[in-house]
């Protein structure tokens, strides 16, 4: 029975591995394709012919800004906070803050569960075999887990992927 456990753990590292490899090659590769465009210069450049296509397509492209912030955030890709800025460029308020909340809570969800996922046990284990502090911190952390999310969320030290990163170990 041991035997196939240890295959078991076996293939779902594997798939760990693999979904890690997956999700860091595509933010990289998406970042390294796309990062010129999320610029101050590219939304000048570009911003007369993006509202007209905003106003053509008043469904579509909020659809597709909030897929677009999901996606970003959801393999903790850069520029989420430029796609903040653009979406209040781009929408009405409170349309605006409505479409990147959105975004970030799905984004955000998806992050949490990737991370989760990948890095979940290995980092857990690792970090409370080696650390006493890590233990007194997640002992800390599980009796005041909204109150340490909040503080370390609203306080604006700790950039967005850090927080939700840490959060999902």
């Amino acid at each position: 029975m041991s035997g196939e456990d240890g295959g078991n753990k076996q293939a779902n590292n594997r798939w760990r591995v693999l979904a890690g490899a997956s999700v860091v090659s595509t933010s990289i590769g998406l970042y390294l394709r796309f990062h010129h465009l999320l610029s101050i210069a590219s939304l000048r450049r570009n911003h007369d012919s993006i509202v007209e296509m905003v106003d053509q397509h008043p469904v579509l492209a909020p659809l597709c800004y909030i897929g677009v912030l999901v996606a970003v955030i959801g393999i903790t890709c850069p520029g989420a906070t430029m796609l903040s800025f653009l979406g209040g460029v781009l929408f009405k308020q409170p349309y605006a803050s409505m479409y990147a909340y959105i975004g970030y809570i799905v984004g955000a969800t998806i992050s949490y569960f990737v991370t989760t996922f990948v890095l979940g046990d290995y980092m857990r284990k690792r970090l409370a075999a080696n650390s006493q502090l890590y233990q007194k911190f997640e002992a800390n952390v599980r009796r005041n887990a909204f109150a340490y999310l909040v503080a370390a969320r609203y306080t604006m030290v700790f950039p967005f992927f850090f927080v939700n990163g840490a959060a999902a170990l």
